[in-house]
């Protein structure tokens, strides 16, 4: 019985630890696909480059989508979740924006510090929105 019980805890713990390490796959390769693209499209076309990187973010984000509804969440992809998950990024991008113009007036005009804050705190957000809101089971 007691053996049974680790056991069940221990691959509770695994099955946790491979969603944040989807989660964190994902959120990684969403930024580099975008580089990626924004290269390609700047240096195959002669379009603008704000345009370039306008689409590459945009597919970037439609890549994000569809990664964390299939891959990191386990899923299906919808129109709704795709609205809550389009208003979870703005809602992530305006947070960034706050807090890039807010944290330097508290820690002494350190844009780099203010940076990092940034990186940690809006994956953390769109986490718990992800997981509690757009990709949440209990909505289907």
């Amino acid at each position: 019985m007691v053996d049974n019980n680790i056991s069940k805890l221990r691959e509770e713990r695994a099955e946790k630890l491979a969603f944040i390490a989807r989660y964190v796959i994902v959120g990684l390769t969403t930024p580099v696909l975008y580089l990626l693209l924004l290269w390609l499209i700047v240096h195959l076309t002669s379009i603008a480059h704000w345009l370039a990187s306008s689409a590459s973010y945009l597919l970037a984000v439609i890549y994000q989508f569809y990664m964390h509804s299939l891959y990191t969440f386990k899923v299906a992809s919808n129109v709704a979740n795709f609205q809550k998950f389009i208003i979870t990024v703005l809602t992530g991008i305006l947070l960034s924006y706050l807090l890039m113009e807010a944290l330097p007036f508290w820690i002494d005009n350190q844009l780099i510090i203010s940076a990092f804050v940034i990186v940690v705190v809006t994956p953390i957000f769109n986490f718990i929105l992800f997981s509690n809101w757009v990709f949440s089971r209990s909505h289907d």
